[in-house]
């Protein structure tokens, strides 16, 4: 016998019961994260998983270059990501059928036609034409050997192959007729997935599109095409699961990439992917925005970098944007470090942004040591108390990072004590916009030591990083991640004095106060020692005001207002202007005469100068744009480069000339040493023997061919030396730097465009 509860009391009951579950147990609701954040965390979390040691891919790297990341400063135990991709595809080439055994023990090629072709499509984005044409060749060779269309006879990896070679355009240089047939062979009779082996969610999405592009550019059997693309996408929108995702129907894929497959599938075939609903009404987009982010910023089931790039692909594909000042992860430099015991070193806390720069931010982290009995840390600085190895950490808000501290004993004779070929001196380290990278301190120099008693020594004994110009050895390009940009660099001073020679060339005294500062302007003066003592931090770009005839103005005189008469016409830019005070006439000068043009709306200054643009403005200020020259030009020049008429003045007059492999190298930066020579040619009627004996203090880094020219044009003043008496012959020059030497050149010469 069935008992049965009064109607109106269950009614009762249950009505309260639903008020109680809502009170006590709120219904749970969807985190939903906008595209934007997607995309940000995409990268930020590749970005932590290749600092970490994770190997990035081809394709991973591709899709990082596509959103606009700059991965060649994306640096892992010395490497980067671009020259690790450069060197797998030149060991490709050096022996392509290099063999191995698959799973099954059968004979297999090492680097399989997925590889190549996405180091193909690498290759194409990066401009390096040649090793992408060379990978094509490759995959050419193998697909006429197998003579059924495939590449590698594994329809995986072939079908991938061929997507890739879509993306890059060279799909239609491969045997378009037999890899639409063995795409469409290998497509199950019964459900039209792929492959007809197993039917695989990536693998359909990839031959539909692949189809797709063969279809597009051959023409050739389209209503087979089109019948197989119909029927795997029957089979796709069967896969729809409740929450708008897609997965295969054994649940063995991760869902998040399936669902970006056939996201970008809909997109190929012009479909939107809105229009694909589940039967609760939920798309692949809400699927991206409730599901797709995990708690501890992975993304997918997976959670790993290839989850990562997916979302990346799709969210990009749906037209985000990346800032270029997303951060993208915390840094410490040095990463690993030794001080002595009671000695300090300098850590600094670096935050990596998607544009490739780095933000110096060591005062706003929190900083901390593993153990404090063996040191001890403030604001970056780090002082040894005990012997023994220490982590020192920094974080931020969503970053950290750590370094490796070891405390060594004191050297000399006893605690405290130096040994006589020792010295104690003073140093500091100044980065950009003032920032203190290390001290002001006191350290121990020794004669036995990498650069002996010189200012050099004293910086290695930081511990900070640093290196030298790969060009010209004991030149200093770099301190603790800080490099020399076009007319700002790293100088030093000896007790408030400049010297003339490099820093390991400077010997030093016991009790020296040693200042390394990154310099922005070559008229400032080093810092004042006393102002860092104090801890008033030294800024570059606050100095005293002193009126324009009193200054010493990079690659500018000050009497030049006086020497030519500033023309009515000029030429404004947004981004010139008193802080650029050194250029800004020439710049607006030679604008508001047509020589010189800006990019919009912008000059931008500090860009390097390329080679086809200088010989441009050459032409364009002599007003020769116009010749009929008969001789060679350069094998990577043609007619239709917007530069060619000046290049044919500029070759007719012997005014440049190509390089050994009869390269031109238009989009090279033109150093100051072959800007020198151009001038040295424009002005051979003025060319004597008369020339100084000795120029200026890195003479030695001029290369021979370049050394005529460089002490011509400093003796004739078209050309300065730097603040540390250095010329700089390899470094490139600037838009702003081109446009003051142009001014004086043709003031020089009296040319008809400035009077």
């Amino acid at each position: 016998m069935i008992r049965r509860f009064n109607s109106p009391l269950l009614i009762l009951l249950s009505i309260i019961c639903l008020c109680c579950s809502t009170l006590f147990f709120p219904a749970s609701a969807e985190a939903t994260v906008d595209l934007d954040t997607l995309a940000k965390k995409a990268v930020q979390y590749n970005y932590s998983s290749y600092r970490q040691g994770q190997a990035l891919d081809g394709f991973d790297a591709w899709v990082l270059g596509k959103a606009g990341a700059q991965v060649s400063g994306w640096v892992y135990d010395g490497s980067n990501i671009q020259t690790t991709l450069l060197a797998t595809m030149e060991e490709i080439l050096t022996d392509p059928d290099k063999k191995t055994a698959d799973y099954f023990g059968n004979p297999a090629y090492s680097y399989s036609s997925k590889q190549i072709a996405q180091l193909n499509l690498l290759a194409r984005s990066w401009g390096e034409d040649e090793k992408a044409d060379a990978l094509l060749r490759v995959l050419q060779n193998r697909q006429n050997t197998t003579l059924n269309g495939s590449i590698d006879n594994n329809p995986f990896g072939d079908i991938s192959a061929f997507e890739y070679l879509a993306l890059s355009g060279d799909l239609t240089r491969m045997n378009s007729s037999s890899a639409i047939d063995y795409i469409i062979n290998n497509s199950d009779p019964n459900t039209g997935a792929w492959t007809s082996s197993w039917n695989d969610v990536m693998a359909t999405t990839q031959a539909i599109r692949s189809l797709k592009c063969l279809e597009a550019s051959t023409g050739e059997k389209t209503a087979e095409i089109n019948a197989a693309i119909n029927k795997a996408l029957n089979w796709l929108s069967a896969l729809q699961k409740d929450d708008g995702s897609f997965q295969d129907s054994g649940g063995f894929d991760d869902p998040l990439i399936d669902s970006v497959e056939v996201l970008l599938t809909l997109k190929t075939l012009d479909i939107d992917p809105a229009s694909w609903s589940s039967q609760e009404g939920k798309t692949i987009l809400d699927y991206l925005h409730n599901e797709a982010l995990n708690t501890d910023g992975s993304l997918g089931t997976s959670k790993n970098k290839t989850d990562a790039t997916w979302v990346l692909n799709a969210c990009l594909s749906l037209g985000v944007q990346i800032p270029a000042d997303t951060p993208l992860g915390l840094s410490i430099t040095p990463a690993t470090a030794s001080v002595e015991k009671n000695g300090t070193i300098a850590f600094s806390a670096l935050l990596k942004l998607f544009n490739g720069e780095q933000n110096d931010i060591s005062r706003s982290v929190n900083w901390l040591v593993a153990d404090n009995n063996i040191a001890s840390i403030d604001g970056g600085l780090a002082r040894g108390l005990y012997e023994g190895q220490t982590t020192v950490t920094a974080t931020s808000n969503d970053y950290e990072a750590s370094a490796s501290l070891t405390v060594r004993p004191r050297s000399g004779g006893g605690e405290g004590e130096s040994k006589s070929s020792d010295l104690v001196v003073n140093i500091a380290v100044v980065g950009k916009n003032g920032t203190l990278l290390f001290g002001p301190s006191s350290i121990s120099i020794s004669t036995g030591d990498r650069f002996g008693l010189t200012a050099m020594g004293a910086l290695n004994k930081t511990g900070l990083r640093w290196s030298f110009s790969d060009r010209w050895e004991g030149l200093i390009v770099e301190i603790a991640g800080e490099q020399n940009q076009g007319m700002s660099g790293w100088m030093y001073s000896v007790n408030a004095r400049v010297p003339g020679v490099l820093a390991s060339e400077q010997t030093v005294s016991d009790g020296d106060r040693i200042i390394f500062w990154y310099s922005q302007d070559a008229s400032a003066s080093s810092p004042e020692w006393d102002r860092l003592g104090s801890g008033q931090i030294y800024n570059p770009e606050v100095k005293e005001k002193l009126p324009d005839k009193q200054k010493v103005l990079p690659e500018i005189k000050p009497e030049l207002d006086k020497q030519v008469p500033t023309p009515a016409a000029r030429g404004f830019f947004s981004d010139v202007d008193d802080s650029l005070a050194w250029a800004r006439d020439a710049i607006e000068i030679l604008a508001g005469r047509g020589i010189i043009q800006g990019r919009g709306e912008h000059f931008d200054p500090l860009a390097p100068v390329t080679r086809a643009e200088f010989i441009t403005l050459i032409a364009r200020a002599l007003g020769k744009n116009t010749v009929d020259y008969q001789g060679i030009m350069p094998q990577d020049v043609s007619q239709s480069d917007w530069f060619y008429p000046s290049l044919q003045y500029c070759l007719q007059e012997g005014i440049i000339s190509g390089y050994p492999d009869g390269s031109f190298r238009a989009g090279d930066s033109i150093s100051r040493q072959e800007m020198a020579c151009i001038l040295y040619r424009l002005m051979k009627d003025k060319q004597n023997n008369n020339l100084p004996a000795s120029i200026l203090g890195d003479q030695d880094s001029i290369a021979p061919w370049a050394i005529p020219a460089v002490k011509f044009v400093v003796a004739e003043k078209l050309m300065l030396g730097y603040e540390d008496g250095s010329f700089r012959a390899g470094q490139p020059c600037s838009r702003a730097e081109a446009a003051v030497i142009l001014f004086r050149y043709l003031h020089s010469i009296e040319a008809a465009p400035l009077k």
